[in-house]
Formats: C-alpha cells, structure tokens, sequence
C-alpha cells in the first residue's frame, strides 16, 4: 500500500489548529482540531518535541466513547479526547507537565484526494508551552554574519540565540526601530535577513525571547 503525506495541498482538506497555547504547571489542557469534513475515518494526535521524532498519543472518533490504541509513554489518566460535532476534535491533558511542551499535531485521512494514493493529512500543529506562573527570563544572544566589503545589495543575517529556557520551546520575534519585522518562529533561534543598505542605516534592532509571562530583549545597532 502506498500513502501520500500532506499538510496542505490545493484540493484537499485543511485541517485547523491554533498556533501556540500558554498554560500553567497542573492545568488541563485543551487542544483543538477542526478537520472541515466528516469521511468516516477516525483521526489520530502526535506530540513533537523539537529535534525528535512524533510520538503516536491515540486514536478517536466522534462516534466511539473513548480514545483507542494509546502510543508508548501515554494512558488515559492524563490524555484523552473528545468531540464537538463530527469535525471539531480535542486533544485533553490532565495536570499538565512540563514536559508537556511540545508541537502537537493532529492527522486523518482523506478520502476526497484525486490520486489514487491513501492521503494522510496533518494539521500545522499547536505549540503547547507548559511553564509555571514566574518563570526565569531567558538569556539572549545576537551574532551578526556581515560579508566583508559589505555592499547596499548584500545580505546581513542577524542570527538571536535564546538560552537558558525552561521549557522546550519560547516565542522569538524580531523588530526593526520599533516595528516588527518577522513573524513569531516559536523556536530557540531566530534568523533575521536584511540587506546591506538597511545594515549600514543605522536601524536598532531587538530581538525578544519569551516563556510564559516572562521576556527577555537584547538590542543591536
């Protein structure tokens, strides 16, 4: 048998996650999964952590009473699902650890693809950060990697480093005189490119790490 593995191609489902989600050391945790259509297949969560491979959590479907097939390291004492309807999905964690931190991803299978292949479809993934009430602040670090002879039309990357973390995973973001100029990466490092003319102006730029409620900002001009 042979599977076709997708995130998002043009013309099959998309599967819905949200982005990040904070929560405090011995809370439960919910996490959501649209998967846009009902096909009868039921729908499987993996937890990430980053540099590892996924961990198979369990199986659901909206019909069944309970999760089936827990993967290794997983009981029902702390993880289970549920579902609102046949397309809203729930990922629940009981007193959440920290090393609760993690991606997590949601997975089915779709039926609606052309090709002739079984298609699995993932979700892009929540990024779940486990982290007590004050946490320390994170050390931060920029390394610029200019070219020598540096001209307008080359580029300079900033490259922000964030240690000292504790938890897997933080939020990083780059400004630009006060203006932001990247997205969140939600990792422990951060690359910013820019080009020699915005180097040479004289632009401050701040790269801000952040776990929980505490942030740490480290400035470069």
């Amino acid at each position: 048998m042979f599977f076709l593995i997708s995130s998002d191609a043009s013309g099959q489902r998309v599967l819905t996650q949200s982005a990040v989600t904070y929560m405090n050391l011995g809370s439960t945790v919910t996490l959501d999964c649209n998967i846009e259509k009902d096909e009868g297949n039921n729908i499987s969560w993996l937890k990430q952590v980053p540099g590892s491979p996924p961990q198979h959590i369990l199986y659901f479907y909206h019909s069944w009473s309970s999760p089936t097939d827990y993967g290794t390291g997983f009981s029902s004492s702390r993880f289970t699902s549920k579902a609102q309807g046949k397309t809203d999905y729930q990922l629940i964690i009981s007193n959440a650890e920290a090393s609760d931190s993690a991606i997590y991803f949601c997975q089915t299978w779709d039926d609606s693809s052309r090709s002739r292949l079984d298609t699995v479809v993932f979700g892009k993934g929540t990024r779940l950060i486990i982290s007590e009430a004050n946490l320390p602040p994170p050390s931060v670090t920029i390394i610029p990697q200019v070219p020598e002879n540096l001209a307008d039309s080359d580029t300079v990357t900033l490259v922000c480093i964030a240690n000292k973390l504790s938890v897997s995973l933080a939020d990083l973001k780059w400004t630009s005189d006060g203006t932001e100029v990247t997205s969140n990466t939600y990792s422990i490092s951060s690359y910013l490119s820019i080009t020699g003319r915005e180097w040479k102006a004289d632009k401050v730029y701040v790269c801000t790490a952040s776990q929980g409620s505490t942030v740490s900002a480290l400035w470069w001009s």
